[in-house]
C-alpha cells in the first residue's frame, strides 16, 4: 500500500465522520434540549418549552431557523472529523504493516486475509476511542450556549 492510499484513507475517514455528525447533529440538539428541560411533576409538567420531539424540531427551526439545528455542535463535528479519520487511516496501515509481515514470513497476505485479521486490524484502529469520544460532543452548545 503506497503512503498517498494510506493519506486517502484517512481523508476518507474524515469526510465519513464529518458526513455522519453533520446528518445526526439535529437529532442530537433535539435530544439534549429536551433532556435538559425542567419538568416539574407536582405541577404536571406545567412550563415545559418542549413537549416532544417533534415539537422540539419546529420550535426550534420556528425560534432560531433551521440552522438553529446544528448550534453547537462545530467542535463535536471536528472531533469525529479526527476520530473517524484516524480510526480509518490506522485501519488501513495495520492491514498494510500485516501484509508486509506476511510478506516477509514468505506466507501469501491473501490467504490469511479473514473476520478474525480484520476485527484485530478494527479492534486496534478503533479500541482507542471508546471512553473518550462520541457523540454528543456538542451537547453544551446545544442546551443554549454557541460555540466560538
Amino acid at each position: 500500500m503506497t503512503e498517498s492510499v494510506k493519506w486517502k484513507d484517512g481523508v476518507a475517514g474524515s469526510l465519513s465522520g464529518l458526513g455522519t455528525r453533520i446528518t445526526v447533529s439535529p437529532l442530537d440538539v433535539i435530544k439534549i434540549r429536551l433532556q435538559l428541560q425542567v419538568v416539574r411533576h407536582d405541577q404536571g409538567g406545567v412550563g415545559v418549552k418542549y413537549r416532544g420531539a417533534a415539537h422540539a424540531l419546529s420550535r426550534v427551526i420556528k425560534e432560531e431557523g433551521i440552522l438553529g439545528l446544528w448550534k453547537g455542535s462545530m467542535t463535536a463535528e471536528l472531533l469525529w472529523a479526527g476520530y473517524t479519520g484516524l480510526h480509518f487511516g490506522g485501519y488501513y496501515s495495520l492491514q498494510a504493516a500485516l501484509d508486509q509481515l506476511e510478506r516477509t514470513n514468505g506466507q501469501s497476505s491473501s490467504s490469511s486475509r479473514g473476520v478474525s485479521r480484520d476485527s484485530l486490524c478494527g479492534g486496534v484502529a478503533g479500541g482507542g476511542g471508546k471512553g473518550g469520544g462520541g457523540g454528543g460532543g456538542g451537547g453544551r452548545g446545544a442546551g443554549g450556549t454557541e460555540d466560538a
